[in-house]
């Protein structure tokens, strides 16, 4: 079986603006917003259009001019807003040791973030690979990069397994035929249920 797993509030969560609030705490209520809409704006950057220095730069002039933040501290406050879902971790972790079946990274991330995850948490290495949002071009729930998945790791879609958090990425996956599972970290019981049954336990 194959099980595509997506990254941010499935494997790891995250709060961007706990992050920046804690990096920034001198920032005025103005321009912690306006840095939150920059980040809400990464699109480009996430789809491998943006590159990271000019990221950065733009986060930081999105702050109040008198406070500028260096390129360092914003990168540091980007790279800081993911915990590890020890749950999910767990499962993975059983997953591996069981063996059988094949893991692999599927999400709209960035060159910032991949780069960090894979430093920082060496536990990605029990992941036999990745189609990374930047790398492909493509965001999910786009067809492009569910298409790229397929043929790059020669997925059937009637024994693939896909998890992921955003109700349209899922809908995406069903519309290629994949198994999928909405999950909610807050219930994350019921996607050991849906994971049982699939393995057939």
């Amino acid at each position: 079986m194959d099980i595509l797993f997506d990254i941010g509030r499935v494997l790891l969560n995250f709060d961007f603006q706990a992050s920046m609030r804690q990096v920034f705490a001198n920032e005025t209520q103005d321009s912690i917003e306006r840095l939150m809409e920059e980040l809400e704006n990464r699109n480009d950057f996430e789809s491998g259009r943006e590159n990271a220095d000019d990221f950065i730069k733009r986060l930081i002039e999105s702050l109040d001019s008198n406070t500028k933040a260096s390129s360092c501290e914003m990168l540091a406050a980007w790279q800081g807003v993911f915990t590890r879902n020890e749950a999910m971790w767990e499962v993975v972790a059983r997953l591996w040791h069981d063996g059988g079946h094949r893991m692999i990274l599927f999400s709209n991330t960035n060159e910032i973030h991949a780069s960090w995850f894979f430093r920082e948490f060496p536990e990605f290495e029990m992941f036999d690979g990745a189609v990374l949002s930047h790398r492909v071009g493509a965001m999910k729930p786009a067809a492009a990069i569910y298409e790229y998945a397929i043929r790059e790791f020669g997925l059937d879609p009637r024994r693939t397994r896909y998890v992921d958090d955003l109700p349209e990425n899922v809908a995406a996956g069903v519309g290629f035929g994949f198994h999928c599972h909405l999950y909610d970290p807050s219930r994350h019981d019921r996607f050991e249920r849906w994971l049982d049954g699939q393995l057939g336990n």
